[in-house]
């Protein structure tokens, strides 16, 4: 079920390959086997064949280590602070406060603190992001959705992006979360979505999230979304939550 002899001797003749002609590698095959046996990390496999989750993750921490060397300095435009013209998510960096029941101000859910299922709060980022997380602490088995709609901002055809930070850990009992926005019609109905945190159920200490799409024809609104369903527990935290028009700000490339 591990990897056999042969395969080990192609990964070698590959890696030997790659330096002669000066191709960037990246190696997949080291970041999930286990050195000690030359068979896959044991939490990295599920059926002895496919990736998991946690090997995806693994592999795509290969990929970056490999490939950022060679690629010039960039930034996304992630949030700053929670006024700039640019992004549609208000509140952004979670520094305007919270309402009654625990969300951020400028946002909607239909949960609340006191329920008995959880907590949403705001945890300091410290040196880690800018402003403060948005924390939802799930103790239950209720699902947790909170969400900002805007329906202003763009236009069909439109190129936006999408980004933020987050953070999972202890999750556990089937617990997963899903950060999108969502491009919906007139009637509240799904037609696309911009999901790079989807069904995610491993921890993850500060991700950074970004992916881009084109506003579809029939938009209504586009509803930013972080979504817990309700079985399992476990904290999520979200930060510099970004929506930005790359059209109509100037900012394709």
């Amino acid at each position: 079920e591990d990897e056999p002899a042969e395969a080990r001797r192609w990964n070698a003749f590959l890696r030997q390959y790659a330096t002669a002609q000066g191709i960037i590698l990246a190696d997949y095959y080291n970041a999930v086997v286990d050195p000690s046996t030359a068979g896959w990390v044991t939490e990295y496999r599920n059926d002895g064949t496919h990736f998991n989750p946690l090997s995806h993750l693994a592999a795509a921490r290969a990929g970056v280590a490999a490939w950022s060397p060679h690629l010039p300095p960039a930034a996304i435009p992630i949030a700053q602070d929670g006024s700039t013209d640019l992004n549609l998510v208000p509140n952004a960096v979670f520094l305007g406060g919270a309402d009654g029941p625990g969300r951020p101000t400028g946002w909607s859910s239909g949960q609340a603190n006191g329920g008995g299922y959880g907590t949403m709060s705001f945890v300091d980022g410290g040196e880690d992001i800018v402003g403060n997380w948005f924390q939802i602490e799930k103790t239950g088995a209720t699902a947790y959705n909170v969400n900002v709609v805007k329906s202003a901002g763009f236009t069909v055809g439109d190129r936006v992006a999408f980004m933020f930070q987050l953070e999972a850990e202890s999750l556990a009992g089937g617990q997963t979360v899903t950060m999108r926005a969502v491009f919906r019609n007139g009637s509240a109905a799904a037609i696309s979505r911009l999901a790079p945190v989807s069904a995610l159920g491993v921890d993850v200490e500060r991700l950074t999230a970004y992916m881009e799409g084109t506003v579809p024809a029939g938009t209504a609104d586009i509803r930013v979304e972080v979504s817990l369903p309700s079985a399992g527990t476990g904290t999520v935290r979200i930060g510099q939550v970004t929506l930005i028009n790359l059209t109509s700000g100037g900012l394709l490339i």
